[in-house]
């Protein structure tokens, strides 16, 4: 979904079981539950795309740590030239 997705961009992704929990769905500590077989649905809102030397990463905040790390090897993940 992401990689069809431009800054400011909101998409609805739907994540079939298979991809999911399945057949056996899931318990949380909370008590929630995801039943078995369940499409998962997520609302998803790309605020933000950062070209890096490793090539593009989304991030929804400009203080991401990939962004402003600094030290030896902030050159394979800083996007700062």
């Amino acid at each position: 979904v992401v990689e069809t997705m431009r800054s400011g961009d909101v998409k609805l992704a739907v994540v079939p079981p298979s991809l999911g929990y399945g057949a056996q769905g899931v318990a949380f500590k909370s008590g929630r539950r995801v039943p078995p077989n369940a499409r998962l649905y997520y609302e998803v809102n790309l605020l933000r795309c950062q070209s890096m030397t490793m090539g593009l990463a989304c991030c929804s905040d400009a203080d991401f740590p990939c962004i402003k790390k600094k030290g030896p090897d902030a050159e394979a993940t800083s996007a700062q030239p």
